[in-house]
């Protein structure tokens, strides 16, 4: 499961902003699988403010 929808699930109760680690980090404890966890640590290094930047920056690497 990857994709926005996928990330979404694991992602959902996150405060933000939080950087690329912090969200990584927060998708594993929340049980995400390898390959949300693989996209997630392909974002670029910088802070999020929010879902939809985190959806906007996984667009542009797929």
């Amino acid at each position: 499961m990857t994709g926005t929808a996928g990330m979404q699930e694991f992602l959902g109760d996150i405060d933000y902003p939080e950087d690329t680690g912090a969200i990584v980090k927060h998708a594993q404890s929340m049980g995400a699988p390898q390959g949300v966890i693989d996209m997630l640590r392909k974002l670029p290094d910088r802070m999020y403010g929010n879902a939809a930047e985190i959806n906007q920056a996984i667009g542009d690497i797929e």
